[in-house]
């Protein structure tokens, strides 16, 4: 699939109306959620709505990340300290980072986004490799 000046285009329409929506009803579902006391239709429409606060925030994050060019790329390692770098820059936890790897279900390796995790013990999250740590093909958008 490749990504067209058209498609990109239509993210930035995507991301922009995403950030009217909940900007513009982010005060009203916070002032919903601090009643004490509500109907239970009112309940309802509160679970809804954060149901899609939280699908349009997804949609956002997703709009946006998609709109970023490739600005680092290289082999993912670990430091003896624990952290990953790239390139030789230190990644911080929650740092978003697509990987080079095997996908048994497709059987053919991909590219898959994943990021730091961890407190003081840090790994890669979001794949099913849990032995995953380091020497991996991995780059960064930004």
């Amino acid at each position: 699939m490749e990504i067209t000046k058209e498609f990109k285009q239509d993210l930035s329409e995507l991301e922009s109306a995403c950030n009217s929506f909940l900007g513009k009803y982010e005060s009203q579902l916070t002032d919903a959620l601090n009643k004490t006391k509500m109907s239970a239709e009112d309940s309802l429409k509160i679970d809804l709505m954060l149901e899609l606060v939280t699908h349009l925030s997804s949609a956002q994050f997703v709009s946006s990340y998609m709109q970023k060019d490739i600005v680092k790329e290289g082999i993912l390692l670990q430091d003896a300290a624990g952290n990953f770098t790239l390139g030789g820059d230190s990644l911080p936890t929650m740092s978003d980072v697509e990987v080079y790897v095997h996908d048994d279900e497709l059987n053919q390796d991909v590219w898959k986004r994943v990021f730091i995790g961890g407190g003081t013990e840090k790994r890669i999250c979001g794949l099913r490799h849990p032995d995953l740590t380091s020497g991996v093909h991995a780059r960064i958008r930004g």
